[in-house]
């Protein structure tokens, strides 16, 4: 977790949660992560930021990426405004994170709102046809 500066903005902490997803993804993943997603948020009271991704502890229960930020940030799940997701290809050998769709248990869990502006979902889920607002 990442406390925030002092003076922090609401824009400033997505977009700087938003910037770390990529690598933290590329970071961490293995062959044994290879199918995980990854995400940032940040929490709308304190500015602090997390970063995770899908996945639990063997014999117990396992979580979206999203659910995962919003127990590494504690508090109120709806304080907290989500980045876009990243899963992990190899592109010519190379590691690259590549945006992935919010899933349809996330669409289920989390209001379109709690997501950075443009987030993409996927088919099926309560969120067809959402229209998007610009702005936090």
């Amino acid at each position: 977790m990442f406390d925030a500066p002092q003076g922090w903005t609401h824009e400033g902490q997505l977009a700087q949660a938003e910037g770390m997803v990529d690598d933290f993804a590329v970071n961490n993943y293995t062959s044994r992560t290879s199918t995980r997603t990854y995400v940032g948020g940040y929490n709308t009271e304190t500015g602090q930021i997390a970063l995770a991704s899908s996945g639990g502890y063997p014999k117990w229960y396992a979580y979206c990426a999203e659910g995962n930020v919003c127990f590494a940030l504690g508090g109120d799940p709806s304080k907290i405004i989500f980045t876009n997701a990243k899963t992990v290809e190899k592109v010519n050998g190379i590691k690259t994170a590549q945006p992935k769709d919010v899933c349809v248990g996330c669409q289920r869990d989390y209001d379109p709102s709690q997501f950075i502006p443009g987030v993409k979902a996927e088919p099926g889920g309560r969120w067809e046809g959402w229209q998007w607002n610009a702005g936090i």
